[in-house]
């Protein structure tokens, strides 16, 4: 968004303060038996996109995923609502691929439904970049989950997952190898928990709504300790 407002330079101070997530845990949640089951069945890797499905939203590359992660045990669940729900289940349902849709979550069960997921799915329009931030990274983070993003290299996501190694990027010509490398991921416990926590600790340290807060707090005292020179 920053890059995008820049030609329209004003001189005026620019800062970036991210949205935090609904449902905050103290650590990395823990895998709701249930709830797994009722989504993802005995899949042994759960990729899951829970929320808004709207005209910013892409499927790009998710039925391929979906056929290909579906030979080595993982399923993807789309539980979600929004005006572009039927050009998805259409174009999944075209396709022929794997993936279940469940209802939508209540506010009351938010937490148990996002913490059923081992990897949360997360996407944007390619021209969208710099135009709209996907709340649904934060939700993912706070609950001590990886993002899988399906959208451009170049927006803040894409590049968060890469700084902070909070996920993947899906590359539409990788989808095979992305698919292996889930699997891999997914079939050792200690390498899926160690991710797990190091989620929620870089959500805890860079997005958390105590970090919000915090940075509110700094910009808006350096505003009135610099008054006179910005005045000037």
């Amino acid at each position: 968004m920053r890059e995008r407002l820049r030609p329209y330079g004003s001189g005026a101070l620019c800062d970036t303060i991210v949205p935090w997530a609904l449902v905050e845990t103290d650590g990395p949640a823990p895998i709701p038996q249930q709830e797994r089951r009722e989504l993802f069945g005995q899949a042994a890797l759960g990729l899951l996109y829970s929320g808004n499905f709207g005209r910013a939203h892409s499927w790009a590359g998710i039925a391929e995923l979906a056929q290909a992660l579906d030979k080595l045990g993982g399923r993807i669940v789309f539980s979600v609502r929004g005006n572009a729900v039927q050009q998805l289940t259409q174009s999944i349902t075209e396709k022929q691929a794997p993936v279940r849709f469940a209802g939508f979550a209540s506010s009351e069960r938010l937490a148990y439904r996002l913490s059923a997921a081992d990897i949360h799915i997360v996407s944007l329009r390619e021209h969208w970049t710099g135009t709209v931030v996907p709340s649904k990274f934060f939700g993912a983070l706070a609950m001590g989950r990886p993002v899988l993003f399906v959208g451009s290299r170049d927006s803040a996501v894409a590049r968060w997952i890469q700084e902070f190694g909070v996920g993947w990027v899906l590359d539409p010509l990788r989808i095979e190898q992305l698919a292996a490398e889930l699997a891999r991921w997914s079939a050792s416990p200690e390498e899926k928990y160690n991710l797990f926590r190091h989620c929620h600790r870089v959500y805890e340290t860079e997005f958390s709504r105590t970090r919000a807060v915090e940075r509110w707090d700094e910009r808006l005292r350096g505003l009135l300790e610099n008054a006179d020179t910005l005045a000037a």
